[in-house]
């Protein structure tokens, strides 16, 4: 049976829960898995997940803005967090 898109999987880089949310542009991004409820940072830098509207078991991303409200969603990218991330940048 295949996973749920709510369901975390496992970096591959350094263990941790993460969930994959994709832009509107198609583009695929790992985040957290766990929402992020620190007070909101000035300027963003968090991401706002939603299920897709059009029922596809998928998670969308977009930029998190404070118009979004304060505990709305909030995730943080997995690009900030993973200790390995630079080993998976694109040049």
């Amino acid at each position: 049976m295949a996973k749920s898109a709510t369901d975390p999987v496992r970096c591959r880089s350094c263990g941790a829960d993460v969930l994959w949310a994709e832009w509107a542009s198609g583009k695929k991004m790992p985040v957290d898995a766990e929402p992020d409820m620190r007070p909101p940072p000035k300027g963003g830098g968090l991401v706002l997940l939603r299920r897709d509207p059009a029922g596809a078991d998928k998670l969308i991303v977009e930029k998190w803005r404070e118009e979004h409200g304060p505990k709305r969603n909030r995730y943080t990218s997995h690009f900030a967090t993973c200790p390995n991330a630079g080993d998976w940048r694109k040049e």
